[in-house]
């Protein structure tokens, strides 16, 4: 459904009354990235639905569709695994963060610079973030 006037568009939302011309230009560039942004990641991307219809035209049957998409399920899974952030939710995971830890303070031991390197490293990122140019 489709507001049909400036009133039903701004009526729910914090802008109400009427927008500078720099508001709304800042806006509609803001809305156009990320409609672009949408698109391309749709169009980049295919539903399962139509990767039957794809594979129906080009005569592969469902079951080896199926099949393949399973086989190629499985790596995506178990190489998330070695990911930083998931290193906690098993017993393994435990073991390779306390193992990357005392690596870390080793070698803040055997070099002290790498500790200036750190700190003024977590110092940068922490100013960029806090400005809003955010690294990650």
């Amino acid at each position: 459904m489709t507001p049909q006037s400036e009133r039903e568009i701004f009526l729910g939302s914090e802008l109400r009354g009427r927008i500078d011309g720099d508001q709304a230009r800042h806006i509609l560039e803001k809305a156009a990235a990320e409609q672009y942004r949408r698109r391309k990641a749709l169009d980049d991307t295919y539903s399962l639905e139509e990767l039957q219809e794809m594979a129906a035209e080009a005569g592969i049957s469902q079951e080896a569709l199926r099949s393949v998409i399973r086989s190629s399920a499985t790596p995506a899974r178990t190489s998330r695994r070695w990911l930083p952030q998931n290193w906690f939710r098993t017993n393994s995971g435990l073991v390779l963060a306390g193992v990357a830890a005392m690596a870390l303070v080793a070698l803040i031991i055997a070099f002290p610079a790498v500790a200036y390197v750190i700190v003024w490293t977590t110092i940068i990122l922490g100013v960029l973030i806090l400005l809003g140019a955010s690294p990650f």
